[in-house]
């Protein structure tokens, strides 16, 4: 009978440290989790924390991310296709080696270099503007005029016109932009003494 209550007593303590063993592991794994081998799971996995992964991070298949992508130490590749249906924002230099394709607008808020001995532009209008009517003093005098409606450029554009249509003997030597917005100083040569120049359009590029 003695020998039988020791027994049992000798279970209690057992039971109670395996008990408490096991809250323990819990416990630390609800914090932190630290598994130096493989992980195979045939569901989801989700974390809701904060995962660091120092090796690395391979996706066989789709991958969604729905809040914030960041990588903010090495850099990032891709060997297929990568879709953004929200805003892709890069605080950073893009290189790409190969073809990119864009299927919408692009607005460029920086400067802009084409090549490697590009001249950086920091904005390009182009369109049509009005030449106002003139009379021409004479064919052998340079007449002025300005051509109105053209964008918003000022006298910080370098500008390019051309006829959009005959000018009537009338050539274009100069152009100019000017402080006033959108209006755009015309040098002409040539045409009748007298003859007045109707309302006419031209084309215009301008660049800075």
């Amino acid at each position: 009978m003695i020998r039988s209550i020791f027994k049992k007593e000798g279970l209690l303590p057992i039971t109670v440290a395996a008990v408490v063993s096991v809250f323990l592991v819990v416990s630390y794994a609800g914090a932190t989790t630290t598994i130096s081998t493989d992980i195979s799971t045939g569901g989801a996995l989700s974390v809701t924390g904060l995962s660091t992964l120092t090796a690395g991070y391979v996706a066989q298949a789709s991958s969604t991310v729905t809040g914030a992508f960041t990588v903010s130490g090495g850099a990032a590749f891709f060997n297929g296709a990568v879709a953004a249906t929200s805003t892709l924002q890069v605080t950073g230099a893009v290189t790409t080696y190969g073809t990119v394709t864009n299927k919408g607008a692009v607005t460029n808020t920086s400067t802009l270099t084409q090549g490697s001995a590009g001249t950086a532009m920091t904005a390009i209008q182009f369109g049509f503007c009005n030449l106002q009517g003139m009379v021409v003093v004479a064919s052998s005098t340079n007449n002025y005029t300005t051509c109105t409606s053209a964008g918003t450029i000022d006298n910080t554009y370098r500008v390019f016109v051309s006829a959009t249509s005959t000018l009537s003997g009338v050539s274009i030597v100069a152009a100019s932009s000017t402080a006033s917005s959108g209006t755009i100083s015309v040098q002409l040569n040539g045409g009748t003494a007298g003859a007045t120049l109707g309302t006419l359009s031209l084309n215009f590029w301008a660049v800075k």
